[in-house]
């Protein structure tokens, strides 16, 4: 075991049933690989950012498996009654906020360490495989959490190392090497990505050298494809200034690895700057670092040595690639902990309102029957980025007319955007699903008139519907589709 963290890793068998998650499903599909009798098996590695990058997902998103066989990623979900969302970055916050971290020097004592007390105010980077995300929470007087700034982030994780690191080999070796060998030596792989997991822990700045073992079949299969040595070639190669061998050993200049590093580095650190200089982030002078990829020597170095000098404490926790997945589990047990959250992205519909033509583009001019000229696709907004939302209090209401009489079905289209100001149409925002609404006490010759409240502020969209005119408020039935394309 590498970490005591599972790895983003999923196995099915060939009947497309769950078998195992984490490190189990790593060692059986090596141990089916290393019998040949993997086929039909479906193994997904690192499918969260294959999620993450895809902005049109939808019930049909289908994933790619290591044999590049798909699957509906709604076939590998979990049962809605057997799960409770919380974020990630939260998660970290909430195990943060109850580890002991500062020191206490109250009445001469002896200083010891302490949780955070009410007041506090800290940063927490969670920099995992795939992402970096980042929140800023305050500690109240009743020990909960308030957002002191949305969450935010972006796809600089461990796995931008991976991939410097799968270019390295590929020049060094030849994509055809690496892709047969990925092929045909799926147990040698595996092992050759745990040791890499545990590399990107290890190395720093100060070393001379990484000295890297990999597996014989790596330079068998260079051999049989080259025609000739690796070792002779690596002389005659443009790296043999930084790399050389000895045995089944390569030993790595410092400076080769630590430019794997750097768009990581430099991502994460330009965002964190810019997050610190808006003025509601003044006070925060306490930088949490959590997550797998935290645990980097490279990563800690470079967080520390550029905002230690600012006057910021940054802190690394024991086992903190474990901080999310035990702030989940003191999350689920006290959803409460949060009181606030501060929005990612606008949120509203798209909607019609009567034609102006000193405001209004012509592009979106539409006549109705009656002779009415109307303005289509105007973004009507319920929640807007950077708003404060308390879970179960923050709500935004709308009055919906179904589109005919005797419809008995409401459909809204649901938009958002991350822009800093909402744009006026929804042609310029990102469709996130709709909203359908049902009532069963229409008349014939009448349109439903309904009225609905979107509460805002916990991990999902609850909606309550009302039809006008009746005191039922659960008389029309109201749900949020968010993968609905």
């Amino acid at each position: 075991m590498v970490t005591p963290k599972a790895p983003t890793v999923v196995l099915f068998d060939k009947a497309r049933r769950f078998h195992s998650f984490g490190y189990d499903a790593e060692t059986k599909y090596n141990h089916l690989a290393n019998e040949d009798e993997h086929e039909g098996w479906r193994y997904f590695r690192r499918f969260k950012m294959t999620l993450f990058q895809n902005n049109r997902l939808s019930r049909r998103t289908q994933i790619d498996d290591e044999q590049g066989q798909k699957m509906l990623a709604l076939d590998a979900g979990i049962p809605d009654d057997q799960l409770t969302l919380a974020y990630e970055p939260e998660a970290a916050a909430v195990y943060c906020k109850e580890i002991k971290v500062a020191l206490s020097t109250e009445r001469g004592q002896t200083s010891e360490l302490k949780s955070f007390g009410a007041g506090s105010k800290f940063m927490v980077i969670d920099l995992g495989g795939g992402t970096a995300d980042i929140t800023v929470h305050e500690v109240q007087h009743d020990g909960k959490l308030a957002a002191l700034a949305a969450p935010s982030g972006g796809p600089w994780g461990g796995t931008l190392v991976d991939r410097q690191l799968n270019k390295f080999l590929i020049g060094l070796l030849g994509k055809d090497v690496i892709d047969k060998f990925s092929e045909e030596c799926k147990p040698d792989k595996l092992d050759m990505d745990r040791m890499v997991e545990v590399k990107k822990r290890q190395i720093n700045s100060s070393s001379d050298k990484v000295h890297i073992k990999l597996p014989n079949e790596l330079f068998d299969l260079y051999k049989e494809l080259k025609k000739k040595e690796f070792d002779k070639s690596l002389l005659s190669s443009n790296f043999s200034q930084t790399v050389s061998k000895k045995r089944d050993r390569l030993h790595v200049a410092n400076t080769v690895f630590l430019d794997m590093f750097k768009e990581s580095k430099e991502s994460v650190i330009n965002h964190v700057e810019a997050q610190l200089r808006h003025t509601d982030l003044r006070n925060v002078k306490t930088i949490m670092m959590v997550g797998g990829f935290s645990e980097s020597q490279v990563m800690k170095e470079a967080i520390k040595e550029r905002f230690e000098d600012k006057g910021y404490e940054v802190i690394v926790p024991e086992q903190a690639g474990l901080a999310v997945v035990k702030g989940a589990v003191m999350y689920g047990h006290n959803p409460d902990s949060i009181c606030s959250r501060k929005m990612q992205c606008t949120y509203g519909i798209s909607t019609a309102v009567l034609f102006d033509d000193r405001k209004h583009s012509r592009v979106h001019q539409s006549g109705r029957a009656d002779g009415t000229e109307m303005c289509e696709d105007i973004f009507k907004t319920f929640i807007v980025k950077g708003d404060t939302v308390v879970p179960g209090k923050t709500s935004a209401e709308h009055t919906f007319n179904s589109p005919s009489a005797g419809n008995t079905r409401v459909t809204v289209e649901v938009y958002k955007s991350v822009e800093d100001t909402p744009p006026m149409y929804s042609s310029d925002c990102i469709r996130v699903g709709e909203l359908a609404l049902h009532t069963r006490s229409c008349q014939m010759d009448q349109k439903a008139l309904i009225k609905v409240k979107m509460m805002f502020g916990g991990t999902k969209v609850t909606v309550e519907a009302q039809e006008q005119g009746t005191m039922q408020i659960n008389k029309v039935q109201a749900e949020f589709d968010w993968l609905k394309k």
